[in-house]
């Protein structure tokens, strides 16, 4: 089964719908869990370097939530914050995972449709493009 599982978490209800999921798939498969926020830097908040260090803080704080909830279920959990440039928030992703040597990629998605994540942009959608990890994505679940 999976023994590594990279979570990526914003912070978001959907953070908590995966976390939820993957510490009962950790449970089962006695699996590590590494939990991975990735920030966005945008070339304005490089002028302000504030900016850059309260994005750090949350991040960290972000993660440091996930932390929580999985030692609180018994679960071994070791966490990671890492910056990105604008658009590559879900290379990040896949690059912590191999980094890492993860078996499994967990993370979860807004919803959106195909045409509004190729509008928008989509995490979920360049995670699934950018890895050769498998990849489970958790839907948000009922509201």
């Amino acid at each position: 089964m999976f023994d590594r599982i990279l979570v990526a978490v914003d912070g978001s209800s959907r953070s908590e719908h995966v976390l939820t999921t993957i510490i009962e798939l950790a449970r089962e498969s006695k699996a590590e869990i590494r939990v991975v926020n990735v920030h966005e830097e945008h070339l304005a908040a490089r002028a302000v370097p504030t900016s850059v260090d309260e994005d750090t803080a949350a991040a960290s704080g972000i993660v440091g939530w996930a932390l929580e909830q999985l030692e609180a279920a018994g679960v071994k959990a070791s966490g990671a914050v890492r910056q990105s440039t604008s658009g590559r928030v879900g290379a990040e992703v896949v690059d912590e995972a191999t980094e890492w040597g993860a078996s499994l990629i967990a993370l979860g998605t807004r919803g959106r449709t195909d045409l509004e994540g190729l509008l928008l942009g989509s995490v979920c959608h360049r995670v699934l493009h950018f890895s050769k990890i498998p990849v489970l994505v958790v839907p948000l679940g009922p509201t």
